[in-house]
């Protein structure tokens, strides 16, 4: 769980996200009613083995 940003309101923790996360993090989205991206889409191309590339 994300820590809650130190400025309340709405969109804190997606804020205190943003601030502490760098590029390359891996991140596990859960409980989402949206679609899995698939992995050749081009933003998850390194998803994919070197082969299938």
């Amino acid at each position: 769980m994300v820590a809650p940003a130190a400025a309340a309101g709405a969109g804190a923790e997606a804020g205190s996200f943003f601030d502490d996360s760098l590029i390359g993090d891996v991140v596990t989205v859960v409980h989402s009613k949206e679609k899995t991206v698939a992995p050749d889409n081009g933003l998850g191309g390194w998803n994919l083995l070197w082969a299938n590339w």
